[in-house]
């Protein structure tokens, strides 16, 4: 279950790994019996980590109310700051269920940022940008093989010791290879750069201090988290007073010790009262991981969250010059009369919020008589105020995340007005879903929205 949920966790992330789960009708493995994807569950990282952070804290003070860092808060921001990106959620407790109070956000500044300012700090020290002299000298694939060991090994093992407060300064051993190729630059350049050593009788070691560390290596990602989580929390209107910082990044100790004065600077600036606490619960590297498998056992305890896009279908409308444009203008023949088409009728706008049982109906009948399929296509677009599914070059301006195409028979010749097809989108889970239904056979298609193709 606990690899299964990590695993579920990570399929909402960009991570080019999701590529590298393996179809069933390909695995040398049998095939199971039975093939249900409705019992795939896909819990959003966020959450996941909200709720460990909660429940751990709870055991705390449980098992140790004298000990506990806080009382139990109701509401909170959950930090999480992974290897590539940093997501940020403000949650509370509601009736005993959670709300997700903010549309989810974030950025790229994980803890591989580090690694990528070491690697342009090298690049710059040995004056080879991109590292393209290297990579062009021999074997592409071995030199590169090289660089990432340099980058996401070596230097790696040096930013967790740092990161802990186990270093006072980065140590970073050299491949033989790299080495011999940039040698004269690697001592030419440490001379000219303030703040790093190399010494080539020392096992071909650089050396970068504390300074240095911090103020290229460390400090655009600890800026980059301190940012999007003050954004956030301006963007909240009852600011919690605890924040959880979760993550293999986010649960170091450096990162703690720079985030935490920055928010509680800007807590009381903002003229609140009491305390502010800024925690790092047990295992944050695990967090979402065992957040994952709890959400699973309750997945009922999120009641509300806030939607991060507005969602749709396009349909046509009887045109009214004084509401619709006339680009979209056009005459129906079996309606006899103009309507307007690509209208974007809105089911739930981004920032809105939709609770746990909401579902959101609408109905349409097929645009001509002798049509005996219709095709519902679902849109989503992080804008606001969109109109139209289209611009007036025809150029569709949303993203299709799902289509449900159902038959609509009509062997009784009925008019239009009376093949009515009802369209519902569910909201209430992780994932959005959708399903239409034609009244006159009772027929009901489904499908689950696509993001991850998209």
């Amino acid at each position: 279950m606990m690899r299964e949920a990590a695993y579920m966790a990570g399929l909402l992330t960009e991570s080019k790994r999701i590529s590298e789960f393996t179809p069933i009708s390909s695995s040398p493995l049998p095939v199971p019996d039975e093939v249900n994807p409705d019992k795939l569950s896909l819990a959003l990282e966020p959450e996941a980590a909200a709720l460990y952070s909660q429940e751990t804290v709870a055991e705390q003070i449980k098992g140790q109310p004298s000990a506990a860092a806080i009382s139990h808060p109701t509401e909170y921001m959950v930090i999480d700051a992974g290897g590539g990106t940093i997501d940020i959620t403000a949650h509370v407790e509601v009736d005993g269920g959670i709300v997700v109070q903010n549309v989810p956000t974030g950025n790229a500044w994980g803890g591989t940022q580090v690694n990528e300012g070491f690697s342009k700090l090298l690049q710059e020290l040995v004056n080879d940008p991109g590292f393209e002299k290297f990579i062009a000298s021999g074997d592409h694939t071995k030199n590169q093989a090289t660089l990432n060991k340099i980058v996401y090994t070596e230097f790696e093992k040096q930013k967790v010791l740092f990161g802990q407060g186990k270093l006072e300064e980065i140590a970073v051993e050299l491949p033989r290879n790299f080495v011999r190729f940039y040698e004269e630059a690697l001592i030419e350049g440490a001379e000219k750069m303030s703040g790093t050593d190399y010494d080539p009788d020392e096992n071909d070691t650089l050396r970068i201090n504390k300074s240095v560390t911090e103020s290229k290596l460390f400090g655009p990602a600890i800026q980059g988290i301190i940012d999007c989580t003050l954004a956030a929390i301006s963007k909240i209107d009852n600011c919690p007073n605890t924040f959880y910082l979760v993550g293999a990044f986010g649960g170091c100790k450096y990162v703690h010790e720079k985030v935490s004065p920055a928010i509680k600077r800007y807590y009381q600036s903002k003229g609140h009262k009491g305390t502010c606490s800024v925690l790092v619960p047990p295992s944050p590297h695990l967090a979402v991981a065992t957040g994952a498998a709890m959400w699973r056992k309750n997945p009922e305890k999120f009641k509300a969250r806030r939607a991060d896009a507005t969602y749709g279908i396009g349909l046509s409308f009887p045109f009214d010059p004084e509401k619709h444009n006339e680009a979209y203008k056009c005459y129906i023949e079996d309606y006899k009369g103009y309507y307007c088409n690509y209208i974007f009728n809105i089911f739930l706008e981004e920032g809105e919020l939709a609770k746990a049982n909401e579902v959101i109906t609408t109905y349409f009948t097929p645009r001509c008589q002798d049509n005996t399929t219709a095709s519902i296509k679902i849109y989503s677009t992080p804008q606001l105020g969109v109109r139209y599914i289209r611009d007036e070059n025809n150029k569709l301006i949303v993203t299709e995340i799902g289509q449900l195409v159902i038959d609509v028979p009509n062997p009784d010749n009925l008019p239009l007005d009376q093949r009515i097809v009802d369209v519902t989108i569910d909201f209430s889970g992780t994932e959005i879903q959708a399903k239409a239904r034609y009244r006159v056979t009772g027929k009901e298609v489904k499908t689950v929205c696509d993001f991850l193709s998209t």
